[in-house]
């Protein structure tokens, strides 16, 4: 007789997530970035501008380097292959692109606001719930007393649109990332549950109307 171990070997076979982690992609924005680039960890305090977006720089970067090691896939707008793939699609304009490639093909957006572009795109996806939804912007803890339109005014949207921001000293790295990953997970983890619903919700439609379907498979 199968010990345990095996039956959960076993069963796990037959469970098919909804979306791989390979598959539930990631854009992630800040200051701007080669995709192929390294950068190192500053030297400079975030204490004025340039150190700030030399901090949000690194963080960026970093991300997207512990997303990757984590097995995620990382998208950037700058990215040669993206902007080629909705371009043949007609889409050229860079807010148009980065907002169809958020939509269709993202479960997770990481913003570092400090840079106007940015900033810019922040407001940008506030503006559509579905994409507000599934926004991280983690933002240096500097802000967190302001009164700037920024400060009150788009992250207060950030909020009533259902998304997510945090303050954090970008000194501190490693809990910006720790931030990001479980972001991420807590995303991919909502879309299984989505999922389940759906099944659920089709299985009783079926029921009601006397039809069959067999879970996993969607409505015959």
């Amino acid at each position: 007789m199968p010990n345990d171990e095996a039956l959960l070997e076993q069963a796990g076979k037959k469970i098919r997530l909804p979306v791989s982690k390979e598959q539930f992609r990631i854009f992630v924005f800040g200051p701007a970035l080669n995709p192929s680039e390294e950068v190192e960890l500053p030297t400079s305090q975030p204490a004025d501008h340039d150190g700030l977006q030399k901090h949000a720089k690194y963080l960026r970067y970093l991300t997207a380097k512990k997303l990757r090691e984590a097995g995620w896939t990382v998208d950037f707008g700058e990215t040669n292959s993206i902007q080629q793939f909705w371009s043949s699609l007609g889409i050229k304009n860079p807010a148009a692109m980065e907002l169809s490639h958020a939509k269709k093909l993202c479960g997770a957006i990481i913003i570092f606001p400090t840079s106007v572009g940015a900033i810019s795109e922040l407001g940008l996806f506030v503006g559509f719930g579905s994409l507000a939804k599934k926004t991280l912007a983690i933002v240096h803890s500097e802000f967190r007393d302001h009164h700037s339109f920024f400060r009150i005014g788009l992250l207060k949207m950030l909020k009533i649109r259902n998304g997510t921001f945090e303050f954090e000293d970008y000194i501190n790295a490693q809990k910006c990332i720790e931030l990001a990953l479980e972001f991420v997970e807590d995303q991919w983890t909502k879309l299984s549950l989505d999922d389940d619903l759906i099944n659920e919700a089709q299985l009783l439609t079926l029921e009601r109307k006397g039809g069959s379907f067999e879970k996993g498979s969607g409505p015959s």
